[in-house]
């Protein structure tokens, strides 16, 4: 007989945190405090207008959750000590890395670095150099071409 998986009602232990509720925990059963996932509650806290919890939150959280993963009852009690009051949180959305992702990867091969890195120094470069790296790395006219209509975008 398959074991049934458990899930726990994020919304309900989003309201426990942001009441500061230190003893929920030991109210959960087993298979619930198994099933609570702990690495997405940074970006679930952090979607409040008040700096000090986001800063909170970024400080407290973010510098250890992955060191502390094992401890998840440790964890559910330093998002309590995050929350400076009980606010309404909402869900925060990454952004996309990029509006031009064949530019940027033209400058990250071109550079030798990340991503995240090159996405600094884009705006660095003005179109027709990022075109000019791109057929001096041995792009195809057909991928020149793709970026040149990407780069039109850019003001």
């Amino acid at each position: 007989m398959a074991s049934k998986t458990y899930k726990l009602d994020i919304f309900a232990v989003i309201d426990k945190i942001t009441r500061k509720d230190w003893g929920y925990w030991d109210t959960l059963t087993e298979e619930e405090q198994k099933a609570f996932q702990p690495f997405i509650m940074p970006q679930w806290l952090s979607g409040v207008d008040d700096a000090l919890q986001v800063f909170l939150v970024n400080e407290i959280l973010n510098s250890s959750i992955f060191d502390l993963d094992q401890h998840k009852e440790l964890l559910y009690k330093l998002m309590c000590c995050s929350m400076t009051s009980k606010k309404r949180v909402k869900w925060i959305k990454k952004k996309p890395m990029t509006k031009y992702p064949k530019s940027l990867t033209v400058l990250c091969e071109y550079l030798g670095e990340s991503k995240r890195i090159c996405k600094d120094y884009f705006d660095a470069y003005t179109n027709d150099e990022i075109i000019t790296i791109s057929e001096y790395m041995g792009y195809q006219k057909d991928e020149v071409a793709n970026i040149k209509k990407e780069l039109k975008k850019r003001k």
